[in-house]
């Protein structure tokens, strides 16, 4: 939708200016399109409220992320469907892609520990 809505805004201002219609390639680079989520600057804003930026804080409750024994696809279940007063967060968080982010990132914690 996004990208169709640009193009003919692009190409009706093109027509009423009696220019020539930049191609969408000169607006967009396909690079920043397809960009890997900010597994970090998800974790700051969904989760470091309760966990902290490091992963201790522990408010209201939260695990210590640096001292947690779950793998991946337990966190990422966690992440998606929440347990006691964790909310889920797959609608805050809504792609797998982005919460696969948000979990390397927090397993990068336990690496720093090493």
């Amino acid at each position: 939708m996004g990208v169709r809505f640009f193009t003919i805004t692009t190409l009706l201002l093109a027509a009423c200016r009696g220019e020539t219609a930049s191609t969408i390639d000169e607006h967009y680079d396909a690079d920043t399109i397809s960009e890997k989520p900010d597994g970090a600057l998800l974790y700051q804003n969904n989760c470091a409220s309760c966990h902290g930026s490091d992963g201790t804080l522990g408010a209201s409750g939260a695990r210590n992320l640096r001292e947690t024994q779950m793998g991946k696809e337990k966190m990422l279940d966690l992440l998606e469907k929440g347990k006691g007063v964790m909310p889920p967060f797959k609608d805050l968080i809504p792609t797998e892609e982005e919460r696969q982010a948000v979990v390397d990132y927090v397993l990068e914690f336990k690496e720093d520990e090493e």
